[in-house]
């Protein structure tokens, strides 16, 4: 495999900002069904940030949770999500990774963006990976592309995500005779293994990965097909991917600037 990656070039569209898909790594909380707050593992969303999602998740019967942000100098804050549980069917909105690992990605950052739609940035802060992403929910598509980010620790898991989508993005390629937009191909990204992390205190955290089978016997042709976006809203998708250019050289000039950018998980 080579160090550098990259296919399916787009053209360059601007894009609006977007709902934000995060990850709960258990260090947030959440009120469970018993009105206690617990130690949170699995996908939100956040309520009110995009009419078009909320419609969506309701339609699609997602339940609502409280959470409860900490901050600092301040009562900790308790806001409203959708809840999508421990693993999501997600559809990345890249053009494939152009390095093999996040410390890689951060070195072409800038090709990372105008090439691959994706934003890998590590300054003085912690590192940041973001992406816009399609969620299917029970065989239902939201038109509303999500980002999907992460910031430290997680952007490590959420890049190795990404680079085994990739792999079966040409193993699709190699089943079909072309190549395949990586945006057709489904992302099934959940809850991992649990670890320590932090120096002095640690505390147990759960990571992400990509969720797809073991063995390489099974990824034929038919499983291939499963995970394959729907014949009838490929070239939809493929269309609203070229979004995903403008809308990641946007977010990686705020980031280098020193303004704000959409929030990574919990």
């Amino acid at each position: 495999m080579s160090n550098e990656r990259g296919r399916n070039k787009a053209e360059d569209v601007a894009v609006a900002e977007r709902p934000t898909l995060q990850w709960a790594n258990g260090r947030v909380e959440y009120k469970g069904s018993r009105g206690r707050f617990e130690s949170l593992v699995g996908w939100h969303v956040q309520v009110g940030k995009s009419e078009a999602f909320d419609a969506f998740a309701q339609a699609a019967g997602i339940p609502q949770i409280t959470i409860r942000h900490p901050r600092k100098g301040e009562a900790p804050a308790l806001v409203t999500h959708w809840s999508l549980g421990e693993s999501v069917r997600l559809y990345p909105m890249t053009y494939g990774p152009l390095a093999t690992t996040m410390r890689g990605a951060v070195r072409v950052a800038d090709r990372m963006a105008s090439e691959a739609g994706i934003v890998a940035v590590w300054g003085d802060g912690p590192s940041y990976l973001s992406l816009l992403v399609l969620l299917e929910v029970k065989g239902e598509m939201c038109h509303e592309p999500l980002i999907l980010s992460e910031k430290s620790t997680m952007t490590d898991h959420l890049y190795t995500a990404l680079m085994v989508h990739l792999q079966m993005c040409e193993a699709a390629d190699a089943v079909a005779g072309c190549q395949v937009p990586c945006v057709w191909i489904a992302l099934p990204l959940g809850a991992g293994r649990e670890y320590d992390a932090g120096t002095e205190q640690t505390t147990t955290v759960t990571m992400m990965e990509a969720q797809y089978p073991d063995g390489a016997e099974q990824i034929d042709a038919e499983y291939l097909k499963r995970i394959s976006l729907s014949r009838d809203v490929r070239s939809w998708a493929q269309n609203l991917c070229g979004q995903s250019i403008r809308w990641a050289q946007d977010v990686l000039a705020r980031q280098r600037s020193g303004g704000a950018a959409p929030a990574g998980g919990a």
